[in-house]
């Protein structure tokens, strides 16, 4: 335990999350802000390393989420099969398909497709780089640990906050607030914040409410990487 790099293993962490709330999530899924072509290919390639499925295969899966959020048949993140369902089943499963018509803005980039298609080996490969570049130990306490860390963090947005929390916005579905983990998921878990309007880009509705993707968001968009969508 001495010998982790702390400080890498929490880097590594918090990129993860990042680019989990911020592109596969708030990009991908909803398009809350524009990225040019050459930006949504890095976005896409940290959020496939990541190791959550492909990008094509989370926002359809969430966008289904969304669509179904009343059916619980339908709804991917549904709470009928179990809480460990909502938590991880849902993502460990041998479900592959994919509705290619709710991801119509996505698979017309080639760049993607690619993703898409190989995404085992780019993981397989960049893994091995790690493991070849930094040894054995960053490897098990960086790579390893920090992506578990990252998975369970943003699994319990799906678990914990369709269950327990409080309720800002009167939502036709279950979803909550949870405030005691927005800074380790950076805002995500405001998430019946979310639910009220998924296309905002800011999570955050009360004066007490921390955002972190957001704030980073619009540093972004100060240096000119992304755009915020005209109201």
């Amino acid at each position: 335990w001495t010998a982790i790099p702390w400080s890498a293993l929490i880097l590594f962490y918090l990129l993860r999350v990042f680019l989990v709330s911020a592109g596969i999530h708030r990009y991908f899924c909803h398009k809350v802000f524009l990225l040019n072509r050459f930006f949504q290919f890095i976005f896409a390639l940290g959020a496939t390393l990541c190791l959550q499925n492909s990008v094509f295969w989370w926002a359809a899966k969430h966008r289904d989420h969304h669509k179904f959020i009343n059916d619980k048949k339908l709804d991917p993140h549904s709470h009928q099969k179990g809480w460990f369902w909502s938590h991880i089943g849902w993502i460990l499963c041998d479900d592959d398909y994919i509705d290619e018509n709710s991801i119509k803005d996505l698979i017309k980039f080639k760049e993607l497709v690619f993703l898409h298609k190989h995404y085992k080996i780019i993981n397989i490969l960049f893994a091995t780089l790690v493991w070849y570049l930094f040894g054995f130990l960053f490897f098990t306490s960086v790579y390893c640990l920090g992506t578990v860390l990252a998975w369970h963090t943003m699994f319990l947005v799906n678990s914990l906050c369709h269950k327990v929390g409080y309720r800002t916005f009167k939502t036709k579905d279950n979803s909550t607030n949870i405030l005691a983990l927005s800074l380790i998921t950076l805002g995500e878990s405001l998430h019946n914040n979310h639910h009220s309007n998924p296309c905002r880009p800011n999570n955050r509705v009360n004066w007490f409410e921390i955002d972190l993707t957001y704030v980073i968001l619009y540093v972004l968009s100060l240096i000119k990487i992304i755009k915020f969508k005209r109201k």
